[in-house]
């Protein structure tokens, strides 16, 4: 009888021994998961409507524009798209401290105002 307490005590120490070794955390995906599997991380400034628009393609009117009014200093560093169903150019300025700034111009190089934007079209 004396025996079968032992193994029993050993087996018992055993066990709990090894019910404190933590388990490894499995990592976290890397992509968000969709009902269909991997979801693809989009730009929400690329639309299928848009197109970026290098420099040297811009119209002339509107590089003048841009070169020439204070208020879209640093264009060059932005991003110029074409949105292709209202043909209007749409520059996106990022600032750190200041968020993104969108202005929206016509063929012309002309500003347009966007229906429910401030004078500015300034969002952050």
């Amino acid at each position: 009888m004396k025996p079968f307490i032992f193994i029993c005590l050993i087996f018992a120490s055993v066990s709990f021994g090894y019910a404190q070794i933590d388990v490894p955390e499995q990592p976290q995906p890397a992509l968000p998961q969709g009902e269909y599997g991997t979801q693809r991380v989009v730009d929400p400034e690329v639309k299928e409507d848009r197109v970026e628009v290098p420099s040297p393609d811009m119209p002339e009117s509107l590089v003048n524009t841009l070169e020439n009014d204070s208020l879209y200093e640093g264009w060059k560093g932005g991003k110029v798209y074409l949105e292709k169903n209202t043909n209007e150019y749409i520059l996106h300025l990022t600032d750190e401290n200041e968020g993104t700034k969108t202005y929206r111009f016509d063929n012309n190089g002309n500003p347009v105002n966007t229906p429910g934007a401030d004078s500015k079209q300034f969002r952050k």
